[in-house]
């Protein structure tokens, strides 16, 4: 653009065209890029892969707002939780999640062992909504019951917020006796600023020992608590509980407003007790804070061959949030929006439950009936978790993958039914 100024010489021209663009033609500060490396030494700078620190946690200390720290492929232990309360990212450098691992090597609470005093050890606490965690594996977390530290045994994203995406977390211990409040092994959010995304939650165990819990208190969740905010495109599978009388795969618990919890495009499949005792169901709601502004929504999710105690296939206990109330009932069951599942629903729900056919990683099968039965407006990402174009014109799949053509080659069919 050019600026014709009479009356002033080429300079003072320069100057006050200049002055005119002050607040248009700032580009935004690009952020510092630290680097963790297997080889690297926290006595480094940090400001390059032959520089790199050699610790995530000294890397997210030093940096500030709007930085990035990038962890190079590698395994890294860690003893006490990476706390993370800047707006940072943090991400896996080649961006494959199996190439970063992170895990814990600390804590004595194991599946069998768990006391009220124990210290929660876990991965990442994520405590900022302007933080991002992703391209990378958690793992090996551990918590129990002592001082809160009883939700998000591998991740807690806690009060303030903050992103987890396209990571693995598996192979937690959440072992907490007797406390209702226990729940998420794997991950727990507590944030309505908290968002999981395009993630693999798996293989994570949680209990509470067995000891007696009302219906209306709080679910073991072994694979997400979620107190607030929203879980996304992701995999939750393979975890399980133990002699728990509430367990469950993800629990809903809403401490007030509307729509505080929404999971959509995700699969949940696959989860179970490892023993008969107590209760197992997909998805448990606090039914105590049952009311107007009690409204978790799951849509165009995928719940299916999660297999409670005595063979139960139901979605969740109907007195958890009825009491009896048949009204409450239904309204319980008209939060799932364009949903499937094989669990068995009362008679006359609007709910895809037969003809679902999926290949042995959970992807839809050729002829299943979760393939375009979802509605594209809820669909808000471009991707599904095996980053395949999620929206088919006006539709998408049920679940947290579209179906392709490799999908026909990818073996075993299961959850046919």
């Amino acid at each position: 653009m050019y600026f014709k100024i009479k009356g002033l010489n080429s300079m003072k021209k320069l100057l006050l065209a200049l002055s005119m663009f002050a607040g248009v033609l700032v580009a935004p500060a690009v952020g510092a890029e630290y680097y963790v490396s297997t080889g690297g030494s926290d006595a480094n700078d940090g400001t390059s892969r032959e520089t790199a620190f050699a610790t995530i946690a000294h890397a997210v200390d030093v940096a500030a707002d709007g930085d990035t720290v990038r962890v190079l492929a590698g395994t890294y232990a860690v003893s006490a939780a990476i706390s993370v309360t800047e707006a940072i990212t943090i991400v896996g450098d080649t961006g494959d999640p199996a190439d970063v691992v992170v895990r814990n090597t600390a804590g004595t609470v194991t599946k069998t062992s768990g006391t009220n005093t124990d210290t929660a050890h876990r991965v990442f606490v994520i405590n900022n909504a302007g933080a991002i965690l992703s391209g990378m594996v958690a793992e090996d977390g551990r918590a129990g019951g002592g001082g809160g530290d009883n939700k998000g045994a591998n991740i807690l994203i806690d009060s303030n917020g903050g992103t987890v995406t396209n990571c693995i977390i598996r192979n937690a211990i959440l072992c907490a006796p007797g406390k209702t409040q226990a729940g998420g092994a794997g991950i727990a959010c507590l944030s309505l600023s908290g968002l999981i995304t395009h993630c693999i939650i798996t293989n994570n165990f949680a209990t509470r020992g067995g000891t007696s819990i009302n219906y209306w208190q709080q679910g073991g969740a072994a694979g997400v608590h979620m107190q607030a905010g929203i879980l996304r495109e992701s995999l939750i599978a393979y975890n399980t509980t133990k002699s728990d009388n509430f367990g469950s795969a993800v629990y809903c618990k809403v401490n007030g407003g509307q729509n505080d919890i929404l999971i959509e495009n995700c699969t949940i499949a696959g989860n179970h007790p490892e023993d008969d005792n107590g209760e197992f169901y997909s998805i448990f709601f606090n039914q105590q804070s049952w009311g107007a502004n009690y409204n978790p929504l799951i849509r165009n999710t995928l719940i299916v061959g999660n297999v409670g105690t005595s063979g139960s296939t139901k979605l969740f206990a109907d007195a958890w949030v009825s009491n009896g109330n048949a009204t409450q009932l239904v309204n319980a069951y008209g939060r799932f929006v364009n949903c499937a599942t094989d669990a068995v629903l009362p008679e006359g729900l609007s709910m895809i439950n037969s003809g679902i056919a999926l290949t042995a990683d959970f992807r839809p099968a050729e002829g299943s009936s979760v393939i375009d039965a979802g509605a594209a407006i809820q669909s808000p990402v471009a991707l599904d978790l095996a980053d395949n174009p999620r929206v088919n014109g006006e539709t998408v799949d049920i679940g947290c993958y579209e179906f392709t053509v490799s999908a026909l080659r990818s073996g075993v069919i299961i959850f046919v039914n």
